[in-house]
């Protein structure tokens, strides 16, 4: 598939789960970030809207390859296979967690939820705002233990132009657990993150510049130094 560009996620879309998938959402509960303690509400960023929009002029983009607003979910980015480059413009997040939290004796899924960084590090998308009312799968927050089991297999790069997220959980011997390293395992050639909170309105202005580098042929890194 060719660029995809998810921004400006509405975070107070409403979208109820049915009574059929309730009981499954609870039982996959694991696989998600629910009761890690993640930020309440996000504000909407209307800069990524303007991203969106000179990178689509940029790379000549049809209307179904950019998804804005309601259509910015974690259900249409789980469905992605193998596209060019993955740019996705949002909140990202890591929740900084004790290693040994306290829980009661046997609660072993409470536990890994607390201390495991693939669960504390993650994407906010639509619905975000409303995520307790919502599917667990489609509760707008893309955990990284979710991203590694995207198909990315063919994708050159994968952009998230977004706070924090090149931070992680480094383990000894083993690296930095969070979303860059799933975007790897996911089939990623290379990712580009973020590790301090971002401006907006930079941002944009950054993406936009460094994207008509890359279309002009330019390698990624010298594009990104030249245009930073």
């Amino acid at each position: 598939q060719g660029p995809l560009v998810i921004a400006d996620a509405d975070f107070d879309t409403k979208k109820r789960r049915s009574p059929s998938v309730a009981k499954a959402s609870t039982e996959r509960g694991s696989a998600t970030s629910r009761g890690v303690g993640l930020p309440q509400t996000y504000q909407r960023l209307p800069g990524t809207r303007r991203e969106a929009k000179g990178l689509s002029k940029t790379h000549k983009l049809p209307q179904n390859r950019v998804l804005v607003g309601a259509k910015a979910t974690e259900a249409a980015l789980k469905k992605v296979k193998g596209p060019t480059i993955l740019h996705v413009a949002t909140h990202g997040f890591f929740v900084d967690a004790p290693e040994e939290p306290r829980t009661q004796k046997g609660d072993v899924r409470t536990r890994r939820k607390l201390i495991d960084p693939m669960l504390r590090s993650g994407l906010a998308l639509s619905g975000y705002n409303h995520r307790g009312s919502r599917d667990a799968q489609d509760d707008g927050v893309l955990t990284a233990l979710e991203a590694a089991s995207l198909d990315l297999r063919g994708t050159a790069m994968v952009v998230l132009s977004a706070c924090e997220t090149g931070l992680g959980k480094v383990r000894t011997g083993e690296g930095v657990y969070g979303l860059k390293r799933a975007l790897a395992l996911a089939g990623s050639e290379s990712q580009a993150l973020t590790l301090w909170k971002v401006d907006d309105d930079a941002t944009e202005a950054l993406m936009t510049r460094w994207y008509t580098k890359l279309q002009q042929g330019e390698d990624r890194l010298d594009a990104l130094r030249a245009t930073q």
